[in-house]
């Protein structure tokens, strides 16, 4: 595989060590890697591992110096068939993506930090087709203010060299006087734990004046934290603080120390040299690094986001509690810990993999399947819906390309990661239609009027559209409801002879499908949601969920999935079911399925209940949480099916005629308004 890594500049710093630990290990792997950058103090470890580096000079101040970019980096493609273009910053996707599109490759980008979450920067940020986040605590950033499916979003850790970095007494170097390491760019986004370093460091020489400091880094701040560093030592008359600059051998550097203070990517490093840790940066103050708090920290990537704000009176006793016992046996739990976790193979396979699932997107051309269903507007069950048909397209035709019919066409196309037609663009949808091999209902209750009559009108015209013109007509795990009007019991009976296949969700649906089109090949199937789903139980994203949500881990919940446009007499009722729950010692989360029309009921519930309400969970997320609640209430179909595939205790509540179908089919209990409970 020839892979082409972009990245601002090849300088220090944990993104740019990212880069060079991956493109290393899958030159390792046996795969061609280019890295394009500015240039940097990196760039000969680049070159020494046999990775090629390109410099492309720059700037985001200068638009003309970035469309010279993306004029070199388009001949660069020409030139060069790339499998995979990967982009490590916010600015190097946004210069590529449209040029990686044209192209046809697949686009991965990585999100290393917290990026800023301003109207324009949201509007300019691109995802590429996959998208990945080194933490938890990224990974739900990017859900809430970047409106990525969760779902589509990869946790995949920095990965580090177990053979570079490993404990001072492994060479058979001996425990030295405490020397206190701190390693980190100098930028003033990061700099903050040296700074508090040097305003503790009398007080730590007046209790062991055998100590020391030692502060890795370059950056804006150096020459500051030098200054003060000098004034200090100036005071104590020692060296007992040392700013060596830019630190080209980090695994050297720390095994020069026995207790590190900082964050990030050094963190993970310093976890494997085997030393102490105290998480302390400009996000916040984690404190001691632990084997009981491991998890917690991953989950923001050792950076302390969300935790106390770092200041001097904390780090210095934390500092003064380790300095007794530098090389305590909890370090070498919290490595072992880190080698499970951080392995440069699993780093390395795990991206492999997203390679080579990543689809590539094509702007322009025929698309052979045409997925059609309520895909785009915000909907939880319908997002699922869509993962689970474009699952189920691409393995079913295999090497065709496939496009979606969604609320916004292109716009979804970097949230769903698949190439999208705007469904309500005639022009588009014709073009699309005539041009592809076959149409296929992806899953929903597409065929009524119950909602609405122009629903019938808009999916019935499609599949007597596409029948006119010979197109293939498919149906999967649909719901299909009898109109009312003898108008439109024609309209349906005329759209389905249409179809060869119809895939029903239910009884009731395969009964209907068989009266009005016995030509067809009509079967029963379970919802695309429910047959598709084959995910494994991530419960380290379930932890993250209810530790960001309760702040702790509750020993027993209830999950409610309310339904704004439910009658007020059934939202009582899920008001008096929560209340009693709540009564019973037990949390409440409220989860909006569809957080455009529940979330201001969702907000009312949280406020009367003292409940707590979870934005952003997907389909997957929804399913790992009821494994780990006592109940699900939900109003809406797929929460039903949720709590099912995690073999959850449920209640329907509401008289929706698929909700009742679906419980009794599936032995659940349903309520309504007026039931005794």
């Amino acid at each position: 595989m020839k892979i082409l890594m972009l990245c601002d500049s090849m300088d220090c710093g944990g993104a740019e060590t990212h880069v060079l630990t991956l493109s290393s290990a899958l030159v390792a792997r046996g795969h061609e890697v280019y890295v394009v950058s500015r240039g940097g103090r990196l760039v000969k470890e680049l070159l020494r591992a046999e990775v090629k580096h390109l410099t492309l000079q720059f700037s985001a101040r200068s638009p003309l110096s970035m469309l010279s970019y993306r004029a070199k980096l388009c001949r660069l493609l020409k030139k060069e068939s790339f499998d995979v273009v990967h982009a490590h910053s916010r600015l190097t996707s946004f210069l590529a993506q449209s040029v990686v599109t044209r192209h046809k490759k697949a686009f991965i980008v990585t999100a290393h930090a917290h990026f800023s979450a301003s109207p324009l920067r949201r509007r300019l940020s691109r995802w590429g087709n996959s998208t990945i986040a080194v933490s938890e605590d990224i990974k739900q950033y990017l859900v809430k203010n970047y409106s990525l499916l969760a779902n589509k979003v990869t946790v995949i850790p920095n990965g580090v060299d177990e053979k570079r970095f490993y404990p001072k007494e492994i060479c058979g170097e001996s425990p030295a006087a405490p020397k206190i390491a701190f390693l980190s760019r100098l930028d003033f986004d990061c700099s903050l734990g040296a700074y508090l370093l040097c305003d503790i460091a009398e007080d730590i020489f007046e209790k062991h004046p055998d100590a020391s400091v030692i502060i890795g880094g370059a950056g804006s701040e150096f020459k500051a934290i030098s200054s003060r560093a000098s004034e200090v030592n100036r005071r104590l008359g020692k060296e007992f603080v040392v700013c060596v600059g830019a630190v080209d051998d980090a695994a050297s550097f720390l095994r020069s120390a026995n207790i590190f203070v900082g964050v990030s990517r050094a963190a993970i490093e310093a976890g494997l040299s085997g030393m102490p840790i105290i998480l302390c940066g400009n996000e916040g103050f984690g404190g001691i690094l632990t084997h009981q708090n491991f998890e917690v920290a991953a989950a923001s990537n050792f950076c302390a986001r969300d935790e106390v704000k770092a200041n001097a009176p904390l780090l210095k006793k934390n500092i003064l509690s380790l300095i007794c016992n530098p090389y305590s046996t909890d370090a070498q739990k919290v490595r072992e810990l880190f080698l499970k976790s951080y392995s440069l193979k699993s780093f390395a396979e795990r991206t492999e993999e997203i390679y080579k699932s990543t689809p590539r997107l094509y702007s322009r051309g025929r698309a052979d399947t045409l997925l059609c269903g309520y895909y785009g507007y915000g909907n939880v069950g319908d997002d699922a819906l869509l993962t689970a048909a474009l699952d189920r397209a691409q393995r079913e035709f295999p090497n065709e390309k496939i496009a979606l019919l969604t609320k916004n066409g292109r716009k979804d196309t970097q949230c769903f990661g698949a190439n999208c037609i705007k469904r309500s663009s005639p022009v588009a949808l014709l073009f699309a239609i005539s041009r592809c091999k076959r149409l296929i209902f992806g899953g929903g209750t597409l065929l009524q009027s119950s909602t609405s009559r122009r629903s019938l009108l808009y999916y019935s015209a499609l599949l007597i559209f596409a029948g006119s013109l010979k197109k293939e007509c498919i149906l999967w795990a649909n719901g299909i409801e009898l109109p009312h009007g003898a108008f439109c019991r024609r309209l349906l009976r005329a759209a389905m002879k249409n179809c060869s296949y119809i895939g029903a969700r239910d009884t009731r649906s395969l009964a209907i499908a068989k009266e009005l089109a016995p030509k067809a090949a009509s079967v029963y199937e379970k919802d695309l949601a429910e047959g598709e789903y084959s995910k494994n139980y991530d419960s380290g994203r379930v932890n993250f969920l209810l530790r960001s949500t309760f702040k702790n881990i509750p020993k027993r919940f209830v999950i409610a999935v309310p339904k704004a446009k439910a009658s007020g007499a059934d939202i009582a009722l899920l008001t008096k079911l929560l209340a009693k729950a709540r009564k019973e010692k037990s949390e409440v989360l409220i989860i909006p399925m569809c957080f455009q029309e529940d979330g201001a009921l969702c907000r009312q519930l949280c406020k009367s209940l003292g409940a707590r309400l979870l934005e952003g969970a997907c389909f997957d997320d929804i399913v790992g949480l009821a494994r780990e609640c006592s109940c699900v209430y939900s109003m809406r179909y797929h929460g039903l099916i949720a709590a099912s595939l995690a073999d959850a205790e449920s209640i329907g509540i509401g008289k929706s005629e698929k909700m009742e179908i679906y419980c009794k089919e599936n032995g659940i209990k349903r309520i309504f308004a007026h039931t005794d409970i």
